[in-house]
C-alpha cells in the first residue's frame, strides 16, 4: 500500500483537523507499543528457544556417570 498523500491540514476545518491530529497521534502510539512488542516476542522466542535446548539438547540426554556404573553393575538406581 502506497503512503498517502501529504494533506494541507490548514485548509480542512478546525474540528476535522483536530480530529486527524489525534489519528495522526494515536497511529504514532500504537506503532510504537507493536515495536515493543516485536521486541518483546523476539525475546521470549530467543528464552522458549534455550529453554528447549536446556530440556532436550545432547547434554540434557547424558546419564550421570556414577548412576550409569550402578546401572551397569546390575544394581538397582536409587529413586529420589
Amino acid at each position: 500500500m502506497s503512503p498517502p498523500a501529504e494533506i494541507d491540514l490548514d485548509a480542512l476545518p478546525p474540528e476535522i483537523r483536530a480530529a486527524f491530529e489525534a489519528e495522526r497521534a494515536r497511529r504514532a502510539a500504537l506503532e510504537a507499543e507493536v515495536a515493543t512488542l516485536v521486541e518483546h516476542n523476539r525475546r521470549l522466542e530467543h528464552l522458549v528457544k534455550e529453554f528447549r535446548h536446556a530440556l532436550y539438547g545432547r547434554r540434557s540426554e547424558k546419564l550421570d556417570p556414577d548412576a550409569r556404573q550402578l546401572a551397569f553393575e546390575g544394581e538397582p538406581m536409587e529413586r529420589h
